[in-house]
C-alpha cells in the first residue's frame, strides 16, 4: 500500500471532527497538529442548525488557498445518499479535500458524489459489503469503522477491542484488497480522558494494518501520530534492511541474509513501506 492512495491524497494518522456550527474552532481544530480535519455536518450539528453550519464551512474553505503542505480539510455529510447541491457546489473550492459518508452500507451510497470519500461504515450490513464498498467509486480514499454505532448495530455492551476486532480487520483485508487507505481501531472513539487506553486503541489497529484513526479530541490528536508513525529503531532496521536488499540484487541474489534473518521481497516491500510513510511525515 502506498502513502498516497488512488484520489492523488496522501495518508493521514490522525483527522480531527469539529462541529460544523462551531466556526470558531475551525482555525484551532487546524492548528492541534492533526494530519486533516473533518468539519462535521452530521452527527454534532442539530438538523436545525445545518444550513447555518453549511454557510459557515462554505465561507472558511473559501477563505484559505490549496497548500498540500497544510492539514486536509474534509466535510462530514449529514447524508451519504444524498448529494444536495449547497455540499456539491463545495468541491469547487480549492481548501476541500473531500467528503466524509457516513453510514454507509452499500457501494450505492457512493453513486453521485465526484469528489475524494471517506466511507464510513457504522452498521453490521455495511461490513458485510465493505468489500463491495471498497470497490464501489473511483472516488474512494479510504474506508472507515465507526466505532460507536457499529457497536450498537452489533449489539455490543460496549465499543471494545472484543466487539470490534473482527470488524476492523475485515475493513483493512477490504481496503488493501482495492487499493484504499483505511481507519480502522476496535475501541471507541469517544475515549479522550484515559489516553492510555485511547493509545492501546490506536496500538491494536495499527497492528491490524490500519493507517490511521479520526478524534474527536485535541488531546487524541498527538498520540495518533505517535502511533502511526514508524519508530526510530523500525526505521534503521528498515534501512538497513533495503540497502541489504538492494546489495543483494547487485550481486545476483534473489533473497539476503540479515542478522540471522532471511531477507527477501515481503519483508523488502514493508521496509520500503516505512521508509515511505517516514518520508510523507518528514522523518527522513
Amino acid at each position: 500500500m502506498t502513502e498516497v492512495s488512488q484520489t492523488g491524497l496522501p495518508v493521514a494518522r490522525s483527522l480531527l471532527f469539529v462541529p460544523g456550527n462551531r466556526p470558531e474552532r475551525f482555525d484551532k481544530a487546524l492548528a492541534s497538529g492533526a494530519d486533516g480535519v473533518i468539519l462535521d455536518l452530521e452527527d454534532a450539528v442539530p438538523a436545525n442548525a445545518r444550513e447555518q453550519a453549511l454557510a459557515d464551512v462554505r465561507a472558511w474553505l473559501g477563505a484559505r488557498s490549496a497548500d498540500a503542505a497544510q492539514p486536509q480539510c474534509w466535510v462530514r455529510v449529514p447524508d451519504a445518499r444524498d448529494c444536495a447541491p449547497g455540499l456539491v457546489a463545495l468541491t469547487q473550492l480549492p481548501a476541500l479535500s473531500g467528503f466524509v459518508l457516513p453510514k454507509v452500507e452499500t457501494a450505492d451510497d457512493l453513486a453521485g458524489w465526484s469528489a475524494p470519500l471517506i466511507a464510513q461504515v457504522e452498521s453490521a450490513s455495511g461490513v458485510l459489503s465493505m468489500p463491495a464498498i471498497a470497490a464501489g467509486s473511483p472516488h474512494l480514499h479510504a474506508l472507515a469503522i465507526g466505532p460507536e454505532d457499529l457497536a450498537a448495530s452489533l449489539g455490543a455492551d460496549e465499543p471494545s477491542q472484543q466487539a470490534l476486532q473482527q470488524s476492523c480487520a475485515m475493513a483493512v483485508l477490504a481496503a488493501r484488497a482495492a487499493g484504499r487507505h483505511v481507519l480502522a481501531c476496535p475501541g471507541s472513539i469517544g475515549e479522550f480522558r484515559d489516553l492510555q487506553a485511547w493509545r492501546a486503541t490506536l496500538q491494536a489497529g495499527r497492528a491490524l494494518g490500519s493507517d490511521g484513526m479520526m478524534c474527536i479530541h485535541p488531546a487524541q490528536v498527538a498520540v495518533a501520530n505517535e502511533v502511526f508513525s514508524p519508530a526510530a529503531a523500525a526505521l534503521d532496521e528498515a534501512a538497513r534492511i533495503v540497502a541489504a536488499a538492494q546489495a543483494g540484487a547487485a550481486a545476483g541474489q534473489g533473497a539476503v541474509s540479515l542478522d540471522g534473518k532471511m531477507i527477501d521481497p515481503p519483508v523488502v516491500v514493508r521496509a520500503e513501506r516505512l521508509m515511505a510513510r517516514a518520508r510523507r511525515f518528514g522523518m527522513l
